[in-house]
């Protein structure tokens, strides 16, 4: 058992450096991974089902978006400006904490808030925060009760349809946000729905997890005016 484990973790390292294209160290994820197992046993934070997969499934899921904001140029590394990021419905800090695992080690100018509506999912995340020594605020409420707050990125995994995620990325948006949405199989239908009441730039990326799942960046969301 311990050295199924081990060759896991070796295994994970590895496939962090794929999925990013850089090296990082792995003691935070396996601290994660331990806090997150213990308190599943006590609440429903993630689906059991995925409690033996939490490094492919969770970590790695989360971490490819890592190279997309680099690469859009919405991870300034030596910018004075502090980049927002708000997790919508972060749940057990997918992809916020992971995220915010790997600003730390590279320094990056970002501020994340984590928003989460369920507190035994707050509580867990601001738990993981404080002992990993995060740069993340817990939001415990609605998405709804964001007010007079405008994020450079917003990002969502697994949580609404797409144009109910628009309807509340809409009030917490400027011009030049961008949405990156974690999506399974369906997104094509999402989207297509989303048209009719919305105008966006889109950028459908394959999943490096999932053979149906898809990265979904979308710029310049507008209601539409037909």
């Amino acid at each position: 058992m311990v050295n199924e484990k081990m060759n896991e973790i070796e295994e994970f390292e590895k496939r962090l450096a794929e999925v990013t294209g850089e090296e990082f160290s792995i003691n935070d994820f396996i601290e994660f991974e331990k806090n997150l197992v213990s308190w599943n046993e006590r609440m429903n934070l993630v689906s059991g089902g995925t409690i033996p997969h939490i490094y492919e499934r969770h970590f790695l899921d989360s971490a490819q978006l890592y190279p997309l904001l680099v690469e859009n140029g919405k991870w300034k590394m030596e910018n004075e400006k502090v980049v927002s990021i708000a997790d919508l419905g972060a749940g057990a800090g997918f992809p916020s904490l992971v995220l915010a695992i790997l600003a730390k080690q590279k320094n990056a100018n970002i501020k994340i808030e984590a928003i989460e509506s369920i507190k035994k999912k707050a509580l867990f995340l601001s738990h993981m925060v404080k002992t990993l020594n995060l740069n993340v605020i817990v939001r415990n409420h609605r998405i709804e009760a964001i007010v007079n707050k405008k994020y450079d990125i917003i990002t969502a995994r697994a949580l609404k349809p797409m144009n109910e995620l628009f309807k509340y990325s809409s009030k917490i948006s400027h011009k030049d946000t961008m949405l990156i949405f974690l999506k399974g199989e369906r997104v094509q239908e999402e989207l297509l729905e989303a048209k009719k009441y919305w105008t966006f730039d889109e950028r459908l990326i394959p999943s490096k997890t999932s053979d149906t799942g898809r990265i979904v960046i979308i710029e310049k969301l507008r209601q539409a005016k037909f």
